[in-house]
């Protein structure tokens, strides 16, 4: 899956060095004009849904980088740039 960290993603997906980032760019870049469409208001409504999910993705990997801790906040760095065990 994407929020894993790299060395722990499938080989396809490592190779195609894909991040949550670069997944919601596409996302966002592909559903701009379904999120448009003027003879469909309800689409924009559902923009908040996608935008929440890419949030959460965004902190999971986060999390799983050890860039946060499980209380959310980032994790203190030792001088080797390496997260501290709580």
């Amino acid at each position: 899956m994407i929020v894993e960290p790299n060395g722990r993603q499938h080989p396809d997906i490592r190779k195609l060095n894909i991040t949550v980032a670069k997944l919601e760019e596409a996302t966002n870049e592909a559903l701009s004009t379904f999120f448009s469409d003027l003879d469909n208001p309800g689409n924009a409504k559902k923009k908040p849904y996608l935008r929440e999910i890419f949030y959460i993705a965004k902190n999971e990997e986060k999390y799983k980088n050890g860039e946060i801790g499980e209380s959310g906040r980032p994790r203190e760095r030792n001088s080797a740039n390496q997260a501290v065990p709580p």
